[in-house]
């Protein structure tokens, strides 16, 4: 007969050091605790969940600057501001906080982004453009156009409301024959410019209806 180390009770074997009771306490895990006094599920953890959540507002977050962001007001209009800045956005980029500030532009310089900005979306830049096939309107296509508005009464015919442009179907803007003419309103004139091929079939088949 043999002994346990820890509380020296009677094993039935030698070779056995512990009892039951003493060597299942050995390997159980020791349990962890927060300051709150709630236990915690792992070890790897400090605090439990809602000790957690309060670290991050106020002083414990690490984005905290002394509770100044929320009271902030512009200097120039005295509206309150969210973050921590001086001035809102109208008056953040004004006189000399703007970037632009004291650089001079010629009048060379200001007539070249003019250029610019107009010829943006002309001529072969346009997102439509199709080898400028379609042209100018001819001289012929506005007398034209009041024969085909009175034939049409002024109303569009895709939506049926009053229209007062004139659409070529083949967007071939000198092929003034009148099948090849039909009046629309702005909006839907609008919508022509894409989706050429679908709308040529939609248009055809109203002149054909007629």
């Amino acid at each position: 007969m043999s002994y346990c180390i820890d509380c020296k009770i009677k094993v039935s074997r030698k070779e056995i050091k512990r009892c039951v009771r003493c060597s299942g306490l050995k390997r159980r895990k020791p349990k962890k605790f927060c300051k709150c006094g709630r236990q915690l599920s792992t070890k790897q953890t400090n605090q439990c969940g809602k000790c957690y959540y309060k670290t991050l507002t106020g002083q414990g977050n690490p984005n905290y600057k002394k509770g100044n962001t929320k009271n902030n007001k512009c200097k120039d209009c005295g509206i309150h501001i969210t973050k921590n800045a001086n001035y809102c956005k109208k008056h953040a980029t004004k006189g000399n906080r703007n970037r632009l500030y004291g650089k001079k532009l010629t009048s060379i310089i200001k007539n070249k982004i003019r250029d610019k900005i107009k010829g943006m979306f002309l001529g072969k830049r346009h997102w439509n453009y199709k080898d400028g096939s379609a042209g100018i309107y001819p001289a012929e296509f506005f007398q034209i156009r009041v024969i085909i508005l009175e034939r049409d009464k002024y109303i569009c015919q895709l939506c049926f409301n009053k229209g007062k442009d004139v659409h070529h179907i083949d967007y071939n803007k000198k092929n003034c024959d009148k099948r090849n003419l039909i009046t629309l309103c702005s909006s839907c004139h609008s919508k022509t410019n894409t989706r050429r091929d679908f709308w040529k079939c939609v248009f055809k088949q109203i002149m054909k209806i007629r």
